[in-house]
């Protein structure tokens, strides 16, 4: 249980951008598992965090990317938040992961220096067909 904030689902994507209109781009969401069509190969991950914090001020978290039996990235961060309970989201920078076998990537997140860490998102990595096995839902 986290006491600074309070996590929604997170979505896992390859990038996200805001827009001047305070809006955000999320770019490449993954739907289910990481699909990639030869090993060794680099993954672009990013996420989109939906979050309501729990206390005002400066408060300051860390991201963790890590891939099974493979390549970690930890980020640190913070925000300034001046509404307790307005929901914001948080993402991060757009990060290039090696992936040499069949796996897990999992991002985490943790508001007390690393010392625990609770699991935002979670996907297979997959060889397989890269491409949507539903086709067009609507023409």
């Amino acid at each position: 249980m986290l006491k600074n904030f309070n996590l929604h689902d997170a979505v896992l994507c390859e990038d996200v951008r805001q827009e001047i209109t305070g809006k955000f781009l999320i770019i490449g969401a993954y739907s289910g598992n990481i699909m990639v069509s030869s090993f060794p190969a680099n993954i672009a991950v990013n996420f989109y965090l939906p979050f309501e914090p729990l206390v005002s001020g400066e408060v300051l978290f860390s991201i963790r990317y890590s891939i099974e039996n493979g390549a970690t990235a930890i980020l640190e961060g913070g925000v300034e938040v001046n509404a307790v309970g307005e929901t914001s989201a948080l993402f991060g920078p757009r990060v290039e992961l090696p992936v040499g076998q069949e796996g897990a990537l999992t991002i985490d997140f943790s508001e007390d220096g690393g010392k625990t860490w609770v699991a935002v998102v979670k996907k297979s990595i997959m060889l397989g067909v890269t491409a949507s096995p539903f086709g067009t839902l609507f023409a």
